[in-house]
């Protein structure tokens, strides 16, 4: 599925480049003049910092919720 980077979250896996990698955390940081960027650090692989209104391919894992995992 497709995303604005500022919607990707933990677990999630996404596409770069040629490669996919796990998001093991994603931070929104809000610049000067109004601009929003998301930095996204993954389990493997160099941190990326992307617009927030960026297109970002998606592949997500459903996971229960706190809830249902008791």
């Amino acid at each position: 599925m497709r995303l604005l980077a500022y919607m990707v979250q933990r677990g999630d896996t996404v596409t770069v480049g040629d490669e996919q990698r796990q998001v093991k955390e994603a931070r929104l940081l809000h610049l000067s003049h109004g601009r929003s960027e998301v930095v996204m650090v993954f389990k493997t692989g160099p941190s990326i910092r992307v617009n927030a209104n960026a297109v970002t391919r998606v592949q997500r894992t459903w996971r229960r919720s706190r809830r249902e995992a008791r």
